[in-house]
Formats: C-alpha cells, structure tokens, sequence
C-alpha cells in the first residue's frame, strides 16, 4: 500500500529474526514453557540496522498536513507525506482524508474539484451496484442467498463483536458492512473469505 513500505526496514516489522534476543524476554519465555509456542519474542535492533530516519520524521498534524497542498487542492509531496505516516503515524482526526490517498482512491496529484467528482463517479456505481444486487430473482437470488449471503451473514456476526465499533445486535455498522460486502460480491463473484476482517479495519479508520 505504501509503496516505500518494501524499502524501508522498519523496527516495528522485524519480528521472528534470528538475531540476538533480550534476555529479560527469553527468561520469561523460560518462565512459562508449556506456552512458549504462543509467545512472540521481539528481536533486539541496533541503531546501525535501522533506517537512518527512524525517530527524525514527526507525526503528521493538521499543520503539516495542510502545507503539503497546493492552492488547486493538489498533493505536491507525496513522499513525505507517506513518511510521516510510515514512520510516526498521523493524527486520528486526519485519517479520513489521507487514508483515501494512501489507498489509492484519489490520486496524490488531483485537485478539490477533481477527488469531488472522483467521490460522486463512485457513489453512483456503488448505488447501481446495489440496485443490481436487489434487483436478482428466480433461481439467481436462491443461488446468491445458498453462496453468497448466508456466508457474509456468518462473517459479519464473527467481526470483532468486543470493539464498540461493531458491539450490539442492532448495530448500524454490522448492516453496514453486510450490505458491502453483498454489493463487492455482485462486483466481484470470486469474493474471497476473511474479507470482512480487511473491511473492518477500514470502516473503523475511515467511519469513526
């Protein structure tokens, strides 16, 4: 997704490496035997291994977010934008507008005018898909009921029922989440299972 992400040796990522392990750790891993196959022992990195810019970028704020545009609206560093996301994260209340970027739903280089009529383009495929999706009958919905939505329905129930996000039966953003990931299996009839854990995590970021 970041596409600096595959060049950048990250502490946060170097995890299960054969190198030199704390021995604070490895003693309580010792401590608790019969469960040291479920423990996960962090890899101590020297300075010299991280990148040289691990701890120098800052968080991404509303001021350093806002200097990054243009006055047509358009994105002129897009690097370092994606640095201080990768290297020290960004405030929650930006994550519905830079998240798009990131994920490729606006390009880095539009403009206010052009991600507008991005946002509309897709609002309207999504209602047509939608309506595509109401509109099936005959053998054709029993066959997408039987497959489809009897599936998504037991996914959806299984989501992280813990997080407030998604507590409740009667949760909006449980119906929420069914009613996209019935329209992505109209889209895309090779839907693939565990989906919905992908679609959790961006309702949470970009919904809350």
């Amino acid at each position: 997704m970041l596409e600096i992400s595959g060049q950048i040796p990250h502490k946060r990522h170097l995890f299960f490496i054969g190198r030199k392990y704390s021995s604070k750790y490895i003693k309580s891993c010792e401590d608790n035997l019969p469960y040291r196959h479920f423990m996960v022992c962090r890899a101590e990195v020297s300075d010299l291994e991280l990148h040289p810019e691990e701890g120098q970028v800052p968080k991404l704020t509303e001021e350093l977010y806002r200097i990054l545009f243009n006055e047509a609206g358009q994105l002129e560093d897009d690097l370092t934008l994606r640095k201080y996301v990768f290297f020290a994260g960004m405030d929650r209340d930006l994550r519905k507008e830079v998240w798009p970027f990131l994920l490729h739903c606006y390009p880095y280089n539009s403009t206010y005018e052009e991600r507008e009529q991005i946002a509309n383009i897709r609002r309207q495929e999504y209602e047509e898909i939608t309506r595509r999706r109401l509109e099936l009958g005959g053998n054709q919905l029993c066959q997408f009921r039987r497959k489809i939505q009897s599936v998504v329905e037991k996914d959806v129930v299984r989501t992280d029922r813990g997080n407030p996000f998604f507590a409740g039966d009667d949760n909006a953003n449980l119906t929420t989440m069914k009613n996209i990931l019935l329209n992505y299996a109209v889209y895309n009839p090779g839907l693939g299972e565990e989906i919905h854990f992908l679609l959790a995590t961006t309702m949470q970021i970009l919904l809350q």
